[in-house]
């Protein structure tokens, strides 16, 4: 129970209450998931800096785990779980592991070329293959049917990451759930402004227009004040 220990150290807001509630759930979040050791330190500064192509989803992945979803993990103790949740710890640790999926896949899909003007290719090469598309055709930047099949299948996944995380925001401490909510909305908004841009992500950078990030504010807060997935589930 070392990670237990070391996690009581820190004195984290709402840790003491999670590791009350599901001890273990922690301890198995800690030794499986998060980046404690030279190994998987190791392996996420090779990712980062040599790997320009991925064979498959499950390696695409796991850059995405080491460079994001680590975040989400660690990001939990410091947010806090609400005292009312019932979910289990494990619960929101896998939710907040798959807002930092959702995230960094939105942020490949939207940086595309840019990432293929420095040799960087962040696409399941399988799936590219599939689609009738290579290499060459992300390095000519040129957006075909192909294209626009291929990424709405992308779009897709990214968006069920979305879905996956958002019963975990509700089970966090009300204070964190805003600013959490806000990103989830955001983020997810890029997807559908490279949809808006006919999945023309060679040339054209999808963002969020001012107007949008404000109307998306109210709508979040507007979210944060719901009760626990869990809890509203339990009253059923």
């Amino acid at each position: 129970m070392a990670a237990i220990t070391l996690l009581r150290s820190a004195s984290l807001p709402g840790l003491s209450d999670a590791l009350a509630r599901d001890a273990a759930a922690v301890q198995h979040v800690c030794s499986s998931y998060l980046p404690n050791n030279k190994e998987k330190k190791r392996r996420w500064i090779l990712c980062s800096l040599k790997k320009t192509r991925y064979k498959n989803f499950d390696e695409l992945y796991m850059y995405c785990y080491y460079v994001a979803g680590t975040v989400g993990l660690m990001s939990v103790p410091v947010m806090g779980i609400a005292p009312e949740s019932k979910a289990t710890t494990e619960s929101v640790y896998s939710a907040a592991l798959a807002l930092g999926i959702a995230n960094q896949l939105t942020n490949i899909l939207r940086d595309v070329g840019e990432d293929a003007r420095r040799g960087r290719i962040y696409l399941p090469q399988d799936e590219l293959a599939e689609a009738g598309l290579s290499d060459e055709d992300i390095f000519n930047g040129v957006v075909t049917n192909k294209w626009r099949s291929f990424m709405k299948r992308q779009i897709k996944r990214a968006r069920m990451f979305f879905e996956e995380a958002e019963r975990g925001v509700t089970e966090l401490s009300q204070a964190s759930r805003w600013p959490v909510w806000a990103s989830l909305l955001l983020y997810r908004q890029i997807l559908d402004e490279i949809e808006a841009n006919d999945y023309n992500n060679f040339t054209k950078r999808a963002y969020v227009g001012k107007a949008k990030k404000l109307l998306a504010l109210p709508v979040a807060y507007g979210r944060s004040l719901l009760m626990p997935y869990s809890l509203r589930n339990s009253q059923k």
